[in-house]
């Protein structure tokens, strides 16, 4: 928790804070390598999963129906995926970012350079990867989940300086 509320700190502490946000970065990176066929793969059968479970509650559906609302299902969850991924890096930049000592504006900027950056990079990635193909709106949703996570981490830290602060508080009183 220290890390979290010190402005100075080491360069050990900082390399320490780095690797989240790289070894995210690469995670990132090896599910963009997949092929479109391998990343169906692992999308489809959790929109199955969703859809199976919707058909019990709702009942079934024709194979038409299915068959599309399985693509639309799919699409879905690939698109939760992106927020989610670039959510959490996004909170690992974030605290990069705030153990090298970065506060205000220039915390937000440059974090938010470097999560989006590194979506516009993943896209061109793509553009080499067979069946998949670089898009602005994947850009876009990434962006939500960077802005989702750096909100997120704000929240986290606020939350902790408040409890610590009502420990220091409630020890003051007791005194």
């Amino acid at each position: 928790m220290k890390l979290l509320m010190e402005k100075n700190t080491s360069r050990k502490q900082r390399f320490m804070a780095a690797i989240p946000m790289l070894c995210m970065m690469v995670i990132i990176f090896l599910f963009s390598a997949k092929t479109a066929t391998e990343s169906d793969g692992t999308s489809i059968p959790i929109a199955q999963v969703f859809l199976n479970i919707y058909q019990r509650i709702f009942g079934s559906m024709g194979a038409d129906s299915y068959d599309i609302t399985l693509r639309v299902a799919n699409v879905l969850i690939r698109k939760a995926a992106h927020v989610t991924e670039y959510g959490i890096l996004s909170i690992f930049v974030s605290y990069y970012i705030w153990v090298s000592g970065h506060r205000g504006k220039s915390f937000y900027i440059i974090t938010l350079l470097i999560s989006v950056g590194y979506a516009v990079t993943d896209e061109i990635h793509q553009l080499f990867v067979p069946g998949r193909s670089g898009r602005i709106s994947d850009v876009l949703i990434d962006s939500v989940g960077c802005i989702l996570g750096v909100l997120l981490f704000l929240l986290i830290c606020h939350l902790i300086n408040n409890r610590s602060l009502k420990k220091q508080l409630s020890s003051h009183l007791v005194k």
